[in-house]
């Protein structure tokens, strides 16, 4: 009986202990939780073509892309692909084809800005830690947020990208965007906001389309064209924190920069070494030195443009055989100022309430003509003696304009010419008569600061 009773216990014991270790075992299991996601493991393992969806979480990783894939983040907000500031790494490094990333925020490159090294005879900064780098094409980045990289996104050598709806902030190194010897990508409706460099830059880049973004409350920021031809730059809003500019072109040809919305810069638009740009419609205000400025380049066509609250309006400097036309330029301290140029023609431009309108000084064979200026407070056009030894402005033509209510209407120390030989311009204090009626003053109207005058001024103003 003793016995039976020992053995029950013994199987007792025995199956509470089973029990115990099923149940243990178990929660052994279920602490271990759902096997970690790695991206890079998903890339490794993944086919050409795959989409790879990744859900919300933190991933402390430096990402290799040497596939044809699409990554997409579950929420971009909460699916974050964190680099740890590992100097000498980018966040995401693309190498293959034809990749999407969409739906990420992707942060915290290594903040190594590499040495200057050279390409052809120039300088220029050498690739630093990124957000993403791209060397690859017809990569498209869209829907992401870049947070505290060394430079959000670079691109090199590559062509067909897209990069568009992403938000960049905090860029603490050189560039939002850099694009270096790489043609026909599209950077487009994107914001730029809260950082200490917020450029889009391009090097050696041809017919790639900046447009639609947004730049602003950044410390230094602006669109930055360098040695890069056909590029157009289209609707893009650039507001200055510190008067820095806003577009800059160097040794840069027949590129477009239009309905851009530019203000509170250093230099509006500065063009300089650059032929052949087309600037137009875009509206400048509140820049520091400039509006714009055209420097050491030929061919231009500035058209269309409003440009106010500014020292200069348009300052030309060392440029020919341009075209500045139908610009409204009000508000600045000048309207348009011209040294060391010739062959210009500025024509069609409504200049007005600057306290001078005009000024030339060693300027040679403008045709200024069918402009409006209205409410200068100074001068409308001055056109001053320089020195014996350096030049005048000399031989200008300057008709079929119209002076309203400027505090001088002109005045000229130099040798030009006030009308085109049958036509001279509208002068509200000119009072002389048109006995034949044929709409010419039948006196002259004398310029004051030398020995020039209009023969054949205009009894009405010019339609413009």
């Amino acid at each position: 009986m003793q016995k039976i009773w020992i053995e029950k216990q013994f199987a007792i014991v025995i199956l509470t202990f089973t029990i115990f270790l099923i149940i243990f075992s178990g929660c052994l299991k279920n602490d271990k939780g759902p096997k970690k996601v790695v991206i890079q493991d998903l890339i490794d393992n993944a086919n050409p073509g795959d989409i790879i969806n990744i859900p919300s979480g933190i991933y402390y990783e430096n990402i290799i892309i040497n596939k044809t894939i699409t990554l997409i983040g579950e929420n971009k907000e909460n699916t974050i692909i964190d680099g740890g500031r590992t100097d000498e790494k980018d966040v995401v490094y693309i190498i293959a084809d034809n990749v999407t990333i969409s739906g990420f925020t992707i942060q915290n490159s290594g903040n190594v800005s590499w040495c200057m090294t050279l390409l052809g005879n120039s300088g220029f900064q050498a690739p630093m830690d990124s957000g993403i780098d791209i060397r690859s094409n017809n990569t498209k980045i869209f829907n992401n947020i870049f947070y505290n990289n060394r430079a959000s996104i670079y691109i090199y050598n590559s062509t067909n990208n897209n990069i568009s709806n992403n938000l960049f902030s905090k860029v603490h190194g050189d560039a939002s965007i850099q694009i270096e010897n790489s043609d026909n990508n599209t950077i487009t409706n994107n914001q730029i906001i809260n950082s200490v460099f917020a450029d889009i830059e391009l090097y050696y880049s041809n017919n790639n389309i900046i447009s639609k973004n947004i730049i602003l409350n950044n410390e230094n920021s602006e669109i930055f064209i360098h040695s890069s031809n056909g590029n157009f730059i289209d609707n893009n809003i650039i507001n200055q924190k510190n008067y820095t500019s806003c577009i800059t072109l160097i040794q840069s040809s027949n590129n477009i920069i239009s309905n851009n919305s530019l203000s509170h810069s250093f230099h509006g638009i500065s063009n300089r070494y650059s032929n052949n740009t087309v600037i137009s419609n875009n509206n400048i205000n509140d820049s520091y030195q400039r509006g714009i400025w055209l420097y050491y380049s030929d061919y231009l066509d500035v058209n269309n443009n409003t440009i106010s609250l500014g020292n200069i309006g348009i300052d030309i400097q060392n440029s020919n055989s341009s075209w500045i036309r139908d610009n409204s330029i009000y508000d600045n301290y000048k309207g348009i100022q011209c040294s060391e140029t010739n062959s210009n023609i500025v024509s069609g431009n409504f200049i007005q309430n600057n306290t001078i309108g005009m000024d030339l000084w060693t300027t040679f064979y403008y045709t200024i003509k069918e402009n409006n200026f209205t409410s200068n407070i100074e001068y409308s056009i001055r056109t001053t003696f320089y020195d014996w030894f350096y030049c005048n402005s000399d031989y200008n033509f300057i008709f079929n304009n119209t002076f309203i209510n400027n505090g001088n209407n002109s005045y000229d120390e130099c040798y030009n010419f006030w009308d085109d030989g049958t036509h001279g311009n509208y002068w509200d204090d000119y009072n002389g008569t048109d006995a034949d009626g044929d709409g010419i003053g039948d006196t002259p109207y004398y310029i004051s600061g030398g020995n020039n005058k209009d023969n054949y001024p205009l009894m009405r103003p010019v339609d413009i």
